[in-house]
């Protein structure tokens, strides 16, 4: 007999079902980032949440402390202002030129003395916890001004060149380590003049890149992952073959997530080499807590492709295997215990069997809503949510009671004369290959 031919309702659902999965896989890697941009940028509260903790990061406060101290110096320049004090203060006692002379060869240690004094003054205020606090409040303000940055409205503390060049203007701190050293005690701090120090953190060309995928990335990060997952949801509802379909899905997002986690990697290490050795690691950090949200949501999704995979291909193997024949007969063994204790289940049970279809879809399709809620995803999120529909279905595969007339019409069906006829002259040709 030839193959039952597919009917043109099971093609045109097949058809539909595949273009919905392939437009959800290949849009899931833009949803992830849409929705990162405006997560993380425009949300004040996580961004400063991500990038408060800097402050007490040892790479980040030396960088401060180098740039300031440094930015003092060329301002202030102590080994001249020192050498001057001493010429003044040996004309001031009208030493003679020997005991003058004498006096000029204690300038230099006394000008890295100042400067040690200040580095020290300097350390002291970017340490302390007012300075996190600080950090803190300018961080909140500059959340403003990375929008504006991305936006092209550069009026803020940051600013990008055109050709991607990105300044950071040090004034407000320098004004309150100013402060900080006239309180105590160094006299000559109050002659700092207010300086408008721009500190270079390097050339990225590639953040006009990044601010075009902003700008496209608030205006659809909000509804784009939702758009994803109900095609996810319509591909594989309407999928003739929904473990196969769910396998296949998995396959090509699992791909597509490692691909965009390397791409992040490879990001980071393009990042720190684009600025130099100088920033370098200043980079690194500031990449990696920027790029955490994303980095979380991408291994959270490697995770859900990994259990989906594993999950749909024992579904879609032959019902004798040892997974499924075990997994059955141990299920089968439970329910007959739990009718012998007397829970029956009843009618309760033959009404959830008839809906258990639609009961199974309806745990899933609301994990995953639940899922998709969690900000930021993670694999321990993935995980429990898992373990929780697992033990949902499992549950509600012993509660079930498939109805006397249905098990009648299945036992009905296993003896009938065709059955036994198939079996049948199926022993002959098995005993003669096994003879051959």
């Amino acid at each position: 007999m030839s193959d039952t031919p597919v009917k043109p309702k099971s093609r045109g659902r097949s058809l539909v079902s595949g273009i919905a999965l392939t437009l959800a896989v290949l849009l899931t890697p833009m949803a992830m980032m849409t929705n990162w941009a405006v997560v993380q940028v425009d949300n004040t509260q996580r961004f400063v949440g991500t990038l408060g903790p800097l402050a007490s990061n040892p790479k980040i406060q030396e960088l401060v402390i180098n740039e300031i101290t440094n930015k003092l110096d060329e301002t202030v320049n102590f080994k001249k202002t020192t050498a001057q004090l001493v010429d003044g203060l040996g004309s001031a006692l009208n030493l003679p030129d020997a005991a003058s002379s004498a006096l000029g060869l204690v300038s230099d240690p006394l000008a890295a003395g100042v400067k040690g004094l200040v580095h020290d003054a300097v350390a002291q205020v970017v340490t302390s916890e007012g300075f996190q606090k600080a950090w803190v409040r300018v961080l909140t303000i500059t959340q403003q001004q990375v929008t504006e940055l991305l936006k092209g409205q550069e009026t803020g503390v940051l600013k990008m060149d055109g050709d991607g060049s990105i300044t950071l203007n040090l004034k407000p701190v320098i004004s309150e380590v100013k402060q900080s050293l006239v309180n105590s005690g160094v006299a000559f701090a109050a002659a700092i003049p207010e300086v408008d120090v721009k500190v270079d953190l390097g050339k990225v060309p590639q953040l006009a890149l990044a601010r075009v995928v902003y700008q496209v990335g608030v205006g659809v990060g909000t509804w784009l992952p939702w758009v994803v997952f109900a095609l996810y949801l319509l591909g594989i509802g309407l999928a003739v073959r929904r473990a196969r379909a769910i396998l296949t899905t998995s396959i090509f997002v699992l791909l597509s997530s490692v691909a965009t986690l390397v791409v992040f990697s490879f990001g980071r290490l393009f990042a720190v080499n684009a600025v130099g050795d100088t920033y370098g690691p200043t980079v690194g950090v500031v990449w990696d807590a920027v790029s955490e949200y994303a980095v979380s949501v991408v291994s959270g999704l490697i995770a859900l492709s990994v259990i989906t995979l594993v999950a749909s291909w024992i579904f879609t193997s032959d019902e004798r295997s040892p997974v499924r024949s075990g997994f059955s007969r141990f299920v089968v063994l439970l329910r007959r215990r739990l009718d012998a204790a007397g829970a029956t289940m009843g009618s309760a049970g033959h009404a959830l069997y008839r809906g258990r279809i639609a009961l199974r879809v309806l745990i899933i399709v609301v994990a995953g809503v639940i899922v998709a809620m969690v900000q930021p995803l993670t694999v321990a999120a993935v995980i429990w949510a898992c373990v929780i529909v697992l033990i949902l279905l499992f549950a509600l595969e012993l509660i079930i009671r498939e109805p006397v007339a249905v098990s009648a019409r299945a036992t009905a069906k296993t003896t009938s004369p065709r059955s036994t006829v198939r079996r049948a002259t199926s022993r002959p040709v098995a005993a003669t290959r096994k003879k051959k």
